[in-house]
Protein backbone atom coordinates (compact mmCIF):
# COMPACT_ATOMS: atom_id res chain seq x y z
CA UNK A 1 0.00 0.00 0.00
CA UNK A 2 1.11 3.94 -0.25
CA UNK A 3 2.01 5.79 2.21
CA UNK A 4 -0.60 8.86 1.92
CA UNK A 5 1.53 10.57 4.87
CA UNK A 6 2.36 13.89 3.21
CA UNK A 7 -1.65 14.74 2.26
CA UNK A 8 0.09 18.85 2.86
CA UNK A 9 -0.29 21.91 0.86
CA UNK A 10 2.21 20.33 -1.31
CA UNK A 11 0.24 17.39 -2.88
CA UNK A 12 -3.20 19.77 -2.87
CA UNK A 13 -0.40 22.26 -4.93
CA UNK A 14 0.32 19.22 -7.41
CA UNK A 15 -2.77 18.12 -7.82
CA UNK A 16 -3.83 22.15 -8.56
CA UNK A 17 -1.17 22.17 -11.13
CA UNK A 18 -1.79 18.93 -12.47
CA UNK A 19 -5.43 19.83 -13.21
CA UNK A 20 -4.42 23.50 -14.91
CA UNK A 21 -2.48 21.52 -17.21
CA UNK A 22 -5.16 19.26 -18.47
CA UNK A 23 -7.36 21.89 -18.35
CA UNK A 24 -4.90 23.67 -21.30
CA UNK A 25 -3.92 20.73 -23.10
CA UNK A 26 -8.05 20.04 -23.23
CA UNK A 27 -8.43 23.57 -24.64
CA UNK A 28 -5.70 23.07 -27.19
CA UNK A 29 -7.08 19.42 -27.90
CA UNK A 30 -10.05 21.16 -28.86
CA UNK A 31 -8.86 23.88 -30.75
CA UNK A 32 -6.75 21.66 -32.97
CA UNK A 33 -10.16 19.83 -33.67
CA UNK A 34 -11.72 22.92 -34.67
CA UNK A 35 -9.14 23.53 -37.30
CA UNK A 36 -9.14 20.05 -38.66
CA UNK A 37 -12.93 21.01 -39.52
CA UNK A 38 -12.30 23.71 -41.40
Amino acid sequence: MKKEVVTTSETVEEKVVEEKVDKKEAVVAEKAKKKDKK
